[in-house]
């Protein structure tokens, strides 16, 4: 992974950077006609009860939704430094005081992983696949190819850019470091040591980089940010379709973290935290730094009544399984 999505995003950005002028123009002139609407339906119908900001029903940025800042430059920046640097991360050194299975470990391992060292191989380079279409289709599907070129939105697309660089950033950056400080052994280097031809992954060089997951910490992102953008903006104009890409999603990250623990190159519970990490900030930094995050009178609230429930993976020792946390308006 070593930060090249980061780059992209970064290419993507300063491209839609001189565009700034152009959105600035269409939300004075989208701001002037709601004005003026809304004047005339007081006029017409009397002043209308407060029951909080409606849902967006077509494809198109809502003008009350937080947007994106400095702060925001300086969290997506620092994380690329961080994850473009992963290389000199040395905070666990050379060897690994953390080695072996705890919790559910050992008995997801025997359950997954694949006895023939092909069969692993294959399973790693499925993880691998996809995780890199995880990636593309957060990078260029549905803010650049559904959002600008289909629905011309290049604001909703530049919004959503700035979205999926910062939940990278924190994720991946964290999976950096929480690597480096950990170094936990990955399974397969037991063995490596007893039979050097176990796995063509034997002379890794990330041998003590298990914890956690960088796939599925990766993937897991991706997941999070297709259910955060296809709930509160409905980029396929169907609300069941929408609904199955987030579905769809969270079905890839389980299914690439079932795969790292196919190839041996990780333990359960790697993937377990690599999936909560990458979910969580997937989901909620555009929901709660931006979707619901509005902009009222030059003072900003959050907006609770349209923010419900989202879907995280559950793995316990008993059971693997999805969970339904949030709360009702």
């Amino acid at each position: 992974m070593r930060g090249w999505t980061f780059v992209l995003s970064g290419v993507w950005w300063v491209l839609c950077a001189g565009s700034s002028t152009v959105l600035a123009q269409d939300d004075s002139t989208r701001a002037g006609d709601d004005a003026s609407l809304s004047e005339a339906t007081s006029k017409e119908l009397g002043p209308l009860p407060d029951v909080g900001p409606e849902p967006v029903t077509r494809v198109e940025w809502d003008p009350r939704w937080r947007t994106a800042g400095l702060w925001d430059a300086v969290i997506v920046s620092t994380g690329a430094i961080i994850i473009l640097s992963d290389d000199e991360l040395e905070l666990g050194g050379d060897s690994s005081d953390w080695k072996g299975p705890i919790l559910w470990d050992d008995a997801v391992r025997d359950a997954l992983r694949l006895e023939v060292s092909g069969d692993r191989e294959t399973a790693g380079t499925i993880s691998d696949l996809m995780m890199v279409g995880s990636l593309v289709h957060n990078i260029l599907v549905d803010n650049l190819i559904v959002a600008w070129v289909i629905h011309g939105e290049r604001k909703l697309a530049w919004q959503m850019s700035v979205m999926n660089a910062e939940a990278y950033a924190i994720a991946l950056s964290l999976t950096s470091i929480v690597k480096a400080a950990t170094a936990r052994e990955r399974p397969l280097v037991e063995e490596c040591e007893s039979d050097p031809g176990y796995s063509v992954d034997c002379d890794f060089l990330d041998r003590n980089r298990s914890f956690f997951s960088g796939h599925s910490s990766a993937t897991a992102v991706g997941a999070g940010l297709l259910c955060a953008h296809h709930l509160n903006v409905p980029l396929y104009d169907d609300g069941p379709l929408d609904v199955g890409t987030c579905i769809m999603g969270i079905g890839l990250t389980m299914a690439t973290g079932a795969m790292r623990i196919a190839s041996d190159n990780h333990w359960a519970t790697d993937v377990t935290a690599g999936h909560l990490v990458g979910f969580a900030s997937g989901f909620l930094v555009p929901t709660l730094l931006y979707y619901n995050y509005y902009d009222d009178d030059d003072e900003r609230t959050w907006n609770r009544q349209t923010l419900g429930a989202t879907v995280l993976p559950a793995i316990s020792e008993r059971q693997v399984g999805v969970r339904l946390v949030g709360w009702l308006p």
